[in-house]
């Protein structure tokens, strides 16, 4: 509902998608998430695009249904340089995720077949993560376990639960789901984690996101090093604000990424935000800009060794 006032239907035209490219290896990016809003493998062009990543060294990542992987484009995607994948299931069981997604049961195959692809994909095994999604919803809480469980079984690395952000709010949720998923989650933890398989926890961190509704601070360190790219040719500030005006960034379609992200306009537009007033929804970044604000108030010095020891390989996202 926060993301509908630019929303549309438009897609990225192929030009446009390979400039991107272009001005991403020039600037010097350091890492790429393929996502949504909406299925980002239905994408006309996007086997040609994951072509171009290919010769470039820019990390990439992908959120995906996993429907539109086949085989075929899985070989594309691993031919990247490629880092993590996360496939949104949202469900413990066949039914209840075509009941929910309303659509064929088949697609609940096709997911799966899509995670088990990307497990194959790992060639070197220590630089590849490959997860599952579930994102609690009113309709759909009573499967984490369930998905836990077939996720650790096809070789999965790890389940990334987390909750839906809705108008409603904390009423989304019945009073009595929420220690039923905190439950489901340990239990969970306890039958399958170990080293190779574990389960991320944001179920919690999400209802503290929905119940602040406003952020606390006034700088927002996540939009100094990243951005979306929409389907409309409009460059938005994070995730939280993509297609929303208070997130508008500026505009792509008659000059490249490039021009837009150093113009005037878009400087000043990052000196004037403030996250207390641009911000007042549930934020996916809340606790990383808290952490980030933390590292600022330190001396550059212990920074610099705090930097120097981060060795993970999603160093380059955030």
């Amino acid at each position: 509902w926060k993301n509908m006032a630019l929303m549309s239907d438009a897609a990225l035209p192929r030009a446009k998608g390979l400039q991107l490219v272009r001005d991403w290896v020039s600037m010097g990016v350091k890492a790429v998430e393929l996502t949504g809003g909406g299925e980002p493998l239905i994408w006309p062009f996007i086997d040609e695009w994951l072509q171009n990543m290919a010769n470039t060294s820019i990390d990439v990542a992908m959120v995906t249904n996993g429907t539109a992987l086949t085989a075929q484009r899985a070989k594309l995607f691993a031919s990247t340089n490629w880092k993590w994948a996360r496939v949104s299931i949202d469900a413990g069981d066949r039914e209840h995720y075509r009941a929910t997604r309303r659509v064929p049961g088949r697609h609940w195959d096709l997911a799966w077949e899509a995670v088990e692809r990307l497990v194959s994909a790992r060639t070197d095994g220590s630089e590849k993560r490959v997860g599952v999604g579930f994102v609690v919803d009113r309709q759909h809480r009573t499967g984490v376990y369930d998905l836990c469980r077939r996720a650790a079984e096809v070789g999965a690395d790890n389940v990334r639960v987390a909750m839906s952000f809705t108008p409603q709010g904390l009423a989304r949720i019945p009073a009595e789901a929420g220690p039923n998923v905190l439950h489901q989650i340990q239990a969970a933890r306890d039958d399958f984690e170990d080293e190779d398989f574990r389960v991320n926890a944001l179920f919690g961190e999400r209802l503290a996101n929905i119940s602040a509704q406003v952020q606390d601070y006034e700088f927002c360190a996540a939009k100094e090093v990243l951005c979306v790219v929409g389907g409309d040719q409009r460059v938005y500030s994070c995730c939280t604000l993509a297609f929303n005006p208070a997130g508008l960034v500026g505009s792509i379609a008659d000059r490249s990424f490039k021009d837009m992200w150093w113009a005037p306009e878009t400087l000043d537009w990052f000196s004037r935000h403030d996250a207390r007033e641009a911000c007042k929804v549930p934020c996916l970044y809340e606790q990383r800009n808290k952490r980030a604000l933390g590292l600022m108030a330190l001396p550059i010095a212990d920074v610099a060794v705090i930097a120097k020891a981060d060795q993970s390989i999603h160093r380059n996202f955030v």
